[in-house]
């Protein structure tokens, strides 16, 4: 129960690392 609740937690941090590292991607192509 314990490990289910902090996979959880690590998914979700996960998930707003990779969202922010597309963010930082995409801000960082040149757009014409």
């Amino acid at each position: 129960m314990k490990w289910d609740f902090i996979a959880k937690i690590i998914n979700s941090l996960n998930l707003d690392i990779a969202l922010t590292v597309c963010r930082i991607d995409s801000s960082q192509i040149p757009r014409q």
